[in-house]
Order: C-alpha cells, then structure tokens, then sequence
C-alpha cells in the first residue's frame, strides 16, 4: 500500500466535479468513491494512477481558476462593440442592444474559465476587445493568433473581422459563433472544461472543415462554409482507424514486445560494455535490407542487427520482423 497520503473525500468530490463536469458528479458516487478506495489499498498500481488522475485535476482546475481571474481582471467591463458609422439608424440599434435571454449569462458563468484563458491569451497577443451585446460574446479584434477566420472558447470570439461590418454583416457570423458557444457550455458541463474541445478534435479528424458535424450544427453558411458538394470523407476515415485498432489490437502482443526490444536497444547504446545477451544469443548475419540501410546509416544498421539478435530470446509466436 502506497505511503502518500490521500485527499479527503471532499477534496477529490469538487475536483471531479470542476474539472469533469456532470461525469465527475457520477464518479463521485458514494458507491463508487468506496470502490476505488478498496482497490487503491489493494493495488499499488490503482493507486498510483489514482494520484496521477488527481494531478490532472488539479492542473485543469487551477488553468480554470487563472481564467476566471484573467475574465474578471479584463472582461469584467468591457467597452461595448460599436457600429460603424455607415451603419443604418435601424442596424446601429440593433448592434449595440442587448437580447434578454436567460441562456446567456448561464453560459458564460459556465464557460468562464475558457473564455478567461481566450481572454487573456488574446490580450497578451495586442487583442482589442468589445462585448457583443446582442448575443453576449466578447469580441476580440486580433492580426493572427487563432484558427480560419476566427475561433471561438467559451464566449470569447478571436478574429480579424473588420470593426467596419455592418450589422447585416456581422449578424450571420456572431449567430454562428453563438452557437458554438451554447456547445462549449454544454460540453462543459456534461464532461468539463477540456470535453468540447476533445469531441471538436476527434470530429474534425473523421470529418474535417465542412463535414464536421459542429459546424454544421452552428450553421455552414453562417459561418462562412462552401457548402460541400463532395461525398464526406468520414466513413473511409473511419474505416482505416477501425483497421489500425484491429491490428493493434490482435497484435498488441507482438508491439509490445518490440517496445521492449526497442527499449533494451537504447539501454545498449547508453553502455560501454557488452550487454547481457550476449551471453544468452549468438551472432546473427545482417540480411540484404540491412546492408542497403547500413550505406546510409550504419548506427540504424547496428541497431537492426541488434534487434534480431535480441529476438534469440524466446516468444518463438512473434515471428521475424522481416529484415
């Protein structure tokens, strides 16, 4: 049983909570809280991982505490965004009225970690930010420093767009980032401060740009899209990354035990002396690929002929490696 000491339960409750939302509250069940703690008295592994969870929390919800801070420090007040000049009497009413919907300030209170840290980290690049009044969305007018045209996290919208667009301009664009900060706030509540930009990340990699299923939630037209007229590339992507986990996975065996050899290698390379298997394996005579490698590289080539040496070891299922 590991030495360190333990938080309180009380401790471990709010850090789950805070730093993973409606899934903490779960974790932190009375049943649950019960069952780790037998298992970190039975398992030094458990434990270990326990602490090392723990660790993560607490790192997420102190970067979430910096940004409220940074949010209250700069954002507390902001000047409100101004129409230009060209704007219509009508336009330049709408653009500087607030709309009276309950779901903005809960959704900034819950974002307000995220959208402090985007504050911040805009203000240290030269930002100029206004608030958005008629949808609550700190505006922050920047040369670079951010994805496409512009990103949005939490309630806080980097970008370059002109502070000389109209309201008919900015309205499109400022409802598709609104949007995407009803799915920061959503997210951030079911699963904490890192979950929406994880989901956005995976989505993005089976369906990028057009075809993520976010944009198209916050409208792509909106936003700026060109309506794709392709096929989506997400089932073929799909399907490669279903083929890579089935092969990784019946031949978790065989990678494993490569790691290992891998491992072995770069310890011989950090010694003097001959290494101890020497003694356990004979020499092996470097194939054809060895011999091409060696013309380019002949620290890679020892090392090849090293590793099949060290395959004279045993698991006689792991076959050859094929040079």
């Amino acid at each position: 049983m590991p030495s360190r000491t333990e938080s309180p339960g009380w401790v471990e409750v709010v850090l789950r909570v805070l730093g993973t939302g409606l899934l903490g509250l779960w974790w932190s069940r009375p049943s649950a809280m019960r069952y780790r703690r037998r298992r970190r008295s039975e398992c030094a592994g458990c434990a270990h991982r326990y602490h090392r969870v723990m660790r993560v929390l607490i790192v997420l919800v102190w970067l979430q505490m910096v940004g409220i801070v940074a949010l209250l420090a700069y954002g507390a007040r902001p000047p409100t965004c101004q129409p230009p000049s060209l704007s219509s009497y009508n336009g330049a009413t709408r653009y500087v009225t607030p709309t009276h919907d309950w779901v903005i300030p809960v959704r900034q209170v819950i974002t307000a970690g995220n959208s402090g840290l985007a504050l911040a980290y805009g203000k240290a690049l030269g930002g100029q930010f206004c608030d958005y009044v008629p949808n609550g969305t700190l505006l922050g007018r920047m040369k670079d420093g951010f994805a496409r045209g512009g990103t949005t996290y939490g309630h806080t919208y980097l970008t370059s767009l002109e502070p000389q667009l109209v309201y008919s301009d900015m309205a499109p664009v400022m409802r598709h980032e609104s949007r995407h900060t009803d799915q920061w706030a959503l997210f951030t509540l079911l699963g904490g401060p890192v979950a929406f930009p994880l989901a956005y990340g995976v989505d993005d990699v089976f369906a990028p740009g057009p075809y993520n299923n976010f944009e198209r939630d916050a409208g792509l037209a909106d936003g700026g899209y060109v309506l794709p007229d392709t096929p989506s590339p997400t089932t073929t992507r799909l399907i490669v990354a279903g083929a890579l986990f089935a092969i990784f996975f019946f031949e978790r065996h065989r990678v494993r035990r490569q790691v290992r050899l891998a491992k072995l290698l770069v310890h011989r390379l950090r010694i003097a002396e001959p290494p101890w298997w020497y003694a356990h394996t004979e020499p092996v005579t470097p194939g054809p690929a060895i011999g091409v490698v060696r013309r380019v590289s002949p620290a890679v080539a020892d090392a090849m002929t090293e590793h099949r040496r060290l395959q004279q070891l045993g698991c006689p299922d792991c076959g050859a490696i094929g040079y």
